[in-house]
């Protein structure tokens, strides 16, 4: 236990001198349950959580609370208390008020305001780093909105309304050189208000999305940087490896998706040459995150394959959203045309069918 704390107040220690500290600031736990269970992280006061041994590159998780006074008072603590913190990356979930927003979509907000009731909307606004194709506002309430009726009033100022955001850019709006964003999961649509309980039992699926779509955007975690030589990778494998790799982070954890990445690695043949390694690993990574869909490719490529000759090949929507299927062939014999003929013979374009339910 006495070691324990030592290591603890090591590591306080470190992220107080530290000179580059991200902080993950939540309103509350539900939020934020996908990234805790994710980390290896030890409470310090003040509902802030960081790693036993913290490093610059590893965020730190802060719980904002509810509403605009209580936000302002945590956030001003969290700043005088932690000067170092460099970047503020605030991430939850939002009620949506642009009709053309719904639930378990993700944007980043450049925008926000706050309205508190019986009083004009505060249009002393804050403006975001954020992603320029997602230049969405945000209107911070003063009061939890469930009704139909406030959503259409609010949705001529914002896009999505929250209890946080415009608080969190009011504290930071002191602290010029440290980085604000903010990354909001839609919890309802504006025509279709969620009751308090209904967001709770869906809080785990939104803390989910935003985990995927953090690590896809935030996180360091393309193995060409973080794997020195072992791999040479393209754009779009780096792609696959980081939305596979995000959502293995979720299923297993860090340390588990770092042990079990590195056993299949060790796995492959030691003349792989990394071009070679890159393949593999991403069949191996989709296998584990997506299982059924790879389960379902397989029973379509099985399907396919008499379409498959020395003349032609096929490709088809590796999704599955439809039943297109891609042919190509040469013909540059009569033999080629019968061999043609012979090959689509072959193929059950009615089983194709009944694969998607359509027969």
């Amino acid at each position: 236990m006495v070691e324990r704390l030592k290591i603890f107040i090591h590591a306080v220690a470190e992220f107080i001198g530290g000179s580059v500290v991200r902080v993950l600031v939540f309103a509350y736990r539900g939020e934020a349950q996908a990234f805790m269970s994710g980390y290896k992280l030890s409470k310090e006061l003040n509902d802030l959580y960081i790693k036993d041994s913290h490093h610059s590159d590893d965020p730190a998780i802060f719980f904002s609370k509810e509403g605009v006074e209580s936000t302002l008072y945590k956030m001003t603590l969290l700043m005088q208390k932690f000067p170092n913190i460099n970047e503020i990356i605030n991430l939850g979930i939002v009620g949506g008020l642009n009709k053309s927003l719904k639930p378990l979509d993700i944007i980043e907000v450049q925008t926000s305001y706050c309205h508190i009731e019986g009083q004009s909307t505060r249009h002393q606004s804050f403006v975001l780093s954020s992603n320029k194709d997602y230049p969405y506002t945000c209107m911070t309430s003063h009061l939890r909105v469930f009704e139909t009726e406030q959503k259409e009033y609010l949705s001529k100022f914002a896009d999505v309304v929250d209890r946080e955001l415009w608080a969190i850019g009011y504290v930071m709006a002191k602290y010029p050189k440290v980085s604000l964003k903010s990354v909001k999961c839609i919890a309802d649509a504006s025509e279709d208000p969620l009751e308090c309980k209904e967001i709770i039992v869906n809080a785990k699926r939104y803390s989910e999305a935003l985990k995927e779509y953090y690590l896809k955007n935030f996180d360091k975690g393309s193995p060409s940087k973080n794997q020195g030589e072992m791999f040479v990778i393209t754009q779009s494998q780096s792609v696959l490896y980081r939305k596979y790799k995000a959502k293995l982070l979720i299923d297993w954890g860090e340390n588990q998706m770092s042990v079990r990445e590195q056993g299949f690695l060790n796995s492959l043949p030691s003349k792989m040459h990394s071009k070679q390694r890159i393949k593999p690993l991403l069949e191996w990574m989709e296998k584990k995150a997506y299982p059924e869909l790879v389960e379902l490719k397989e029973k379509a490529k099985a399907i396919l394959k008499p379409l498959k000759s020395d003349q032609s090949s096929f490709s088809f929507d590796e999704r599955l959203d439809h039943q297109t299927i891609d042919f190509k062939c040469q013909i540059r014999s009569k033999d080629d045309f019968n061999q043609l003929k012979e090959t689509f013979n072959h193929f059950d374009y009615d089983k194709w069918l009944q694969f998607f339910g359509k027969a």
